[in-house]
């Protein structure tokens, strides 16, 4: 629905999912429903915004006279000598749109000043090239930073006299990340390590690149000659975001490893699978914006909880996760659809070779607190 009562606007998308790789096209249709016998307006157009959003600290200290402002890292002496000062500490909010594009998609010909639409559906096709350098989409819960959010609005800009009708679209984007272009992605991985109670886990991982929906392997070792009691093995795929001064850690899943409950033998080897969630997974990727930097890292934690004190002890293992498997790797995806079929891997320019291509639009679209999944806000 749009913004007006009478007049109603949406956009319907090329593909049934809203998720797209850099460097790929966003297509579509734009329908618009007038009601009214001569709808005036000035121009249609589309924007496409990625935006990142963090943010920092800042502590405010107060005095009788004032406050004053001090940022972390900076030194401030002329007020340590003054008594009765507090000091507060403020969340500012940042919201920096690094990727904007406005698509006029009608406006007033042969010196015309107006666009004049009778009553009726109208529609209006379109074409979008996304860049091909990047960051994943990060979601996060409503109103929670730090992010990575795309999105698109279709705008139908009228005199000012009236409302504009408005609608927008939450996109997902992520780079292409080739995991056959990744040197030793597919050699296996060994680990070890033990605790003071002579307990050591020693085993290897099939590999040590993935993609969502896949499966993982894994062989274990444990030797246990003073027969301590281990509680339990836990496993956890965890994903670290990184954006600008925000770092953030998600469990995307853990799991007990079998058999291994209040488990006292000396010795035990076990072999088990992990299948890695089938669902969008922001690739392993580093992006850089005017001093900003966003990664995605991912590691395999080995939990392992013994009886007694301080006997507990881990082992994280780095993982890469892609978006594009090998031929041999596709054969143990249950979803095939979830993926594009595998091209080239990208190439990331300069920043500014795509600013330079990329206008900033005099109208941004609001930012929006609906992410990948809706579709629409």
């Amino acid at each position: 629905m749009g913004n007006s009562e009478s007049n109603s606007v949406n956009v319907t998308f090329d593909r049934p999912t809203l998720f797209y790789f850099a460097g790929e096209v966003v297509s579509g249709t734009i329908h618009f429903q007038n009601v009214t016998e001569r709808l005036k307006i000035d121009e249609i157009y589309l924007t496409t915004t990625g935006e990142i959003g963090y943010t920092t600290q800042e502590k405010r200290v107060f005095y009788r006279d004032g406050w004053d402002s001090q940022q972390p890292g900076q030194q401030h002496h002329n007020y340590q000598n003054r008594g009765n000062a507090r000091t507060e500490t403020y969340t500012e909010y940042h919201r920096i749109p690094f990727f904007q594009f406005r698509l006029p998609v009608m406006r007033p010909t042969n010196g015309q000043t107006e666009i004049i639409l009778n009553r009726g559906q109208h529609r209006w096709p379109f074409e979008v090239q996304l860049p091909t350098y990047l960051p994943p989409s990060v979601s996060v819960p409503l109103h929670s930073y730090p992010y990575v959010k795309y999105f698109m609005q279709v705008v139908i800009d009228k005199p000012w006299y009236q409302p504009n009708s408005k609608q927008i679209y939450s996109l997902t984007l992520s780079p292409r990340v080739n995991l056959q272009q990744i040197p030793n992605s597919y050699q296996p991985m060994q680990f070890n390590n033990h605790n003071r109670k002579d307990v050591v886990l020693q085993g290897a991982l099939s590999r040590s690149a993935l993609v969502p929906g896949q499966i993982l392997n894994s062989t274990i070792e444990i030797q246990n000659p003073k027969r301590a009691t281990i509680k339990r093995i836990e496993v956890s795929l965890l994903q670290h975001i990184h954006i600008a001064t925000n770092n953030r850690t998600d469990n995307i899943f853990r799991i007990d490893i079998p058999r291994i409950q209040e488990f006292n033998s000396e010795r035990l080897t076990e072999t088990f699978s992990i299948m890695i969630p089938n669902k969008y997974l922001a690739p392993t990727s580093t992006y850089h914006y005017n001093g900003i930097i966003v990664s995605v890292n991912y590691e395999l934690k080995f939990d392992v909880k013994a009886r007694g004190l301080f006997t507990d002890f881990t082992i994280c293992l780095p993982i890469t996760m892609g978006t594009e498997p090998s031929p041999e790797q596709e054969q143990q995806l249950n979803r095939r659809d979830v993926y594009i079929p595998p091209a080239a891997p990208p190439s990331y320019p300069h920043q500014s070779d795509y600013n330079n291509q990329y206008s900033m639009p005099e109208d941004l679209p609001p930012s929006y607190e609906s992410v990948v999944g809706t579709g629409k806000i």
